[in-house]
């Protein structure tokens, strides 16, 4: 029985459905109901009512365009008699590009976030390059948009992404946009080389422009030749000095050094930032080098810029030598020496620091976050351990059940994955197709330019050729851009017709797996290729949430429980169907609490309301009932191998006693 917690409740819910028997949490009819369910649940039930009109701004920092950008979009609302509000209108001043493998700018998590719960009805933009100046970010909250059934006009274009009367997504137009914001960050790209030839000629003026170094300030002042020359801080050459004088005490480690740095001083210093005060040759040699790199022609050059110096040399070379002998100095080269399966993939859902394998006594191996013990993240409240052996054999189950292609797929799961993928070529072809037109469109622009400048008349030629030599340079730049995007995507065909192959060609399978099997080199290349990084949370007396993300985007969630003694599996399911709400608040979109939010919970329970909120028991039933199962049981050293469980020792101390 699951007890599932819904809009109205707590309620029973004790059958659930099977989504698919198979391996696949994916299937494109599901994505499309989801779609015409969002899209009808937020328009098409509201026609008799006024639509609400949400605004995406974006400006540099004049309050003029920001004002104007509403003024324009106020137009476009009361054309379409659409109701605003202030409050439904996202802006911020900021420049530069977006990253959603990092994090989304503030107003679009808060426009997303409004956009899920279905605030607003339709969304309205000034410009493309107004929503993103990146070619993948701009595709994903267009993308993201239309799954929420949220229709996007884009004033500059005149068109909307889904049709308000038909309710159907334009995919031409939702190609197209791709094309604007791939426009939108080359424009970028431009703006980035003159800011990088100006970078350049200031340090050639042995001027610190990007940033500064640790006991070091910037002069500062009017002249821009001068103000950012480097100048000793004193505050911060004390605590240089300090450093070497308290770590060239006798039987001083870099750690009694750190705490008596944080005592002295008042800040939490960290073992690491002793050990790059000790290993900065900047301090005595009174001079560091900066490499720039040319955004258009890739090479690179050197900039020496020269200060005074805070130490002598002597105290440098000390040090050196100490740490050479140093006990946390040979520790922190040895972890770098052995690679698990798992190093570097699984971080801190607190800190964000990467988990560290720690060999214990009994000599099993556990990843745990050490960012408080070594005081880089002195606030960090991770408590969590996983055994290594347990983990890594988590993972590469989860890999070979919904990552790779496996035997026991059948004649129908094989033709299906066949199709999609065979679909997925149709539509990079088609992206190929519109790119090569592009290029045509850019060489047409380099004619008509050379056209001008050789019929241009004596008087202006040297203003032609100018002209020219810049359409010349932006025109190649651009199509650099082009011809790589199309190289990535013939890559990407040639990958999913390698995985059409792999259907096909059982041997090669069962191959190519047993022999990752006994080679742990090849299996840590597996994990590289597929999986990006992995956060653990805490849900429980030894049940953890492992967050996976994916090297294609995707995210699942593996939920582990360590209490089982005799069956020992775990379960996992997809982002789109589960989204763990935990306590350290990286989601926003309900309250946190350390529950699992379903967005489409028809889709892998039978129930009748759209959304759920499930506790770690209740969906790993429906995981389990939905067959998303990880057997880890024969994972290495598996100490719960030969065990019985606790009411199994009960019983048989219970008859012994008789």
């Amino acid at each position: 029985m699951v007890i599932a917690r819904s809009s109205n409740g707590w309620r029973n819910t004790s059958s659930v459905c099977l989504l698919n028997s198979g391996s696949s949490l994916t299937a494109k009819y599901l994505h499309n109901k989801f779609i015409f369910c969002n899209f009808v649940a937020n328009i098409g039930n509201k026609t008799d009512k006024v639509m609400k009109a949400a605004f995406l701004i974006r400006c540099s920092t004049t309050q003029q365009d920001y004002n104007r950008q509403i003024d324009d979009l106020n137009k476009v609302a009361s054309s379409y008699n659409f109701e605003v509000s202030e409050d439904l209108i996202f802006g911020e001043y900021i420049t530069g590009k977006d990253d959603t493998t990092k994090k989304d700018r503030k107003s679009i998590e808060q426009m997303k976030n409004a956009a899920k719960t279905h605030k607003f009805d339709v969304l309205l933009v000034n410009e493309v390059s107004r929503m993103s100046r990146d070619s993948v970010s701009g595709r994903v909250y267009v993308r993201e948009l239309n799954n929420f059934g949220i229709p996007t006009y884009f004033r500059d274009k005149g068109k909307w992404t889904i049709n308000l009367e038909t309710k159907e997504v334009d995919e031409a137009f939702e190609k197209e946009l791709g094309l604007y914001f791939d426009g939108a960050a080359e424009y970028l790209k431009s703006m980035k080389t003159f800011t990088a030839s100006g970078r350049r000629n200031r340090l050639r003026d042995n001027q610190m422009v990007q940033g500064k170094i640790y006991g070091y300030k910037k002069l500062g002042g009017n002249d821009k030749y001068t103000r950012n020359t480097l100048v000793i801080n004193e505050d911060e050459a004390a605590i240089i000095k300090y450093t070497y004088n308290k770590y060239l005490e006798e039987d001083s480690t870099l750690k009694t050094t750190a705490l008596a740095v944080s005592a002295k001083f008042g800040f939490n210093c960290s073992v690491g930032k002793i050990h790059h005060i000790l290993k900065n040759t900047s301090y005595h040699t009174g001079y560091t080098t900066v490499t720039t790199t040319d955004p258009d022609t890739k090479k690179k050059e050197v900039f020496k810029i020269t200060f005074d110096t805070i130490i002598e040399e002597e105290f440098y070379n000390k040090a050196t030598k100490k740490l050479e002998g140093n006990r946390a100095s040979k520790v922190i080269r040895s972890n770098k020496q052995k690679k698990y399966l798992l190093s570097r993939l699984v971080k801190c859902s607190f800190c964000g620091a990467s988990y560290s394998p720690s060999l214990k006594s009994t000599g099993y191996v556990n990843w745990r976050c050490h960012s408080r013990i070594n005081n880089s993240h002195p606030d960090c409240k991770c408590d969590i351990n996983i055994n290594d052996d347990k983990l890594s054999t988590v993972v590469w189950q989860f890999i070979k059940n919904e990552l790779l292609p496996l035997t026991t797929y059948n004649k129908e799961e094989k033709e299906r994955r066949t199709a999609e993928e065979r679909e997925l070529i149709s539509s990079l072809n088609e992206d190929i197709a519109l790119l090569s037109k592009e290029i045509k469109n850019i060489d047409t622009t380099l004619e008509r330019a050379y056209t001008a400048y050789i019929s241009a008349p004596e008087s202006t030629a040297k203003l032609a050729l100018e002209m020219y030599n810049k359409t010349l340079t932006e025109t190649a730049s651009k199509k650099d851009t082009i011809n790589k995007s199309i190289e990535t995507k013939k890559l990407h065909i040639q990958y999913a017709e390698n995985r059409i192959d792999r259907y096909n060609r059982v041997d090669f399978t069962t191959d190519y797996i047993n022999e990752i099997e006994s080679d742990n080199s090849k299996k840590r290349q597996i994990f590289e290729d597929y999986i990006d990084v992995i956060y653990p949370y805490k849900a429980g007396y030894r049940l953890a949430v492992l967050e996976v993300h994916t090297t294609t985007g995707d995210c699942y969630y593996i939920l582990l429980d360590s209490n089982q003694r005799k069956q020992q599996i775990a379960t996992y399911i997809r982002y789109e169907f589960a989204v763990w709400q935990n306590s350290n608040e990286r989601y926003k979109t309900i309250e946190t609490g350390d529950y699992f939010y379903c967005p489409n919970a028809s889709t892998i329970m039978e129930t009748e309301e759209l959304e759920e909120y499930l506790s770690f028991r209740e969906l790993e039933k429906v995981c389990k009932l939905n067959e998303w199962i990880l057997d880890y049981s024969g994972y290495p050293n598996n100490p719960n191998k030969n065990l019985i469980s606790n009411i199994e020792k009960y019983n048989a101390n219970k008859n012994n006693n008789k």
